[in-house]
């Protein structure tokens, strides 16, 4: 599994996973999205997924502060999903296409490193707990998720 946690809270500064730079997690199970304190459950298919995180951050610019995290989340969205492989428009894929120097070893490595990807907009709503402190959360959030190699 590949995955980060990053977390702006004003007042505080910007919180990041303590592995950063390395995104690789451990311990992830067949049946469940997530390792490593990060958690992700559908609860409804394309509209609702609730969002967990349990562990220590520290701040960026600070790795010496570190601070005890727990997110809570429901993430919920009335809107359609964004699929790169069908929904961009195939004159933005051509025009990006063409500005490259094209060769055989680039259309090789075009297609070995296709990877399926969407995104979907939504709201995060739930409680956000760093240190002692308890936030409510009530957010404008982006789904993004990448399928292949």
């Amino acid at each position: 599994v590949n995955g980060l946690v990053y977390i702006l809270m004003p007042g505080l500064g910007l919180l990041r996973s303590k592995k950063l730079p390395d995104t690789i997690l451990f311990g992830a199970k067949d049946d469940a999205f997530g390792a490593e304190g990060i958690r992700i459950t559908p609860v409804k298919a394309l509209k609702q997924w609730r969002v967990q995180f349990e562990g220590v951050m520290h701040l960026k610019d600070d790795p010496s502060r570190d601070f005890p995290v727990k997110l809570d989340g429901l993430w919920s969205s009335e809107w359609p999903v964004f699929n790169f492989d069908t929904d961009l428009h195939p004159h933005a894929l051509a025009k990006t296409i063409a500005t490259e120097p094209w060769s055989r070893e680039y259309f090789t490595a075009l297609k070995r490193a296709h990877q399926t990807h969407y995104e979907q907009m939504g709201h995060l709503k739930g409680t956000l707990q760093i240190g002692d402190k308890e936030h409510h959360l009530n957010l404008m959030s982006l789904r993004d998720h990448s399928i292949g190699e």
